[in-house]
């Protein structure tokens, strides 16, 4: 698969596009709207690595594994954005956190 920095054929995003099954994610838009920005698109349903991982000659993720590395990366993030808040900010979302129930798929 060539450079994902520097094609951008509408051949190479059906490759992706195909490979990611995002006909089969659906909240994924159809391919028309898809290469409209492939990139945002692939990040939104947790495959912005894909284009890479297939020019190293890997495939994408599954469907149900981007789903859970993307809500793993909307966690760390959620855990940076508390790390950085001050402590008043830290103590207020500690207390929203405490009516949260985690549920495991």
């Amino acid at each position: 698969m060539a450079d994902p920095d520097t094609n951008s054929t509408a051949d190479f995003w059906r490759d992706v596009y195909d490979a990611c099954r995002l006909e089969d994610i659906p909240e994924a838009p159809c391919f028309e709207t898809f290469v409209e920005n492939p990139w945002h698109h692939l990040q939104s349903v947790g495959q912005s690595d894909a284009a890479l991982s297939m020019a190293r000659g890997f495939r994408p993720l599954l469907p149900a594994q981007a789903a859970i590395a993307l809500r793993l990366r909307i966690d760390e993030l959620a855990d940076d954005l508390r790390l950085k808040a001050g402590p008043e900010e830290r103590a207020s979302q500690s207390g929203e956190d405490a009516g949260r129930t985690v549920v495991l798929h």
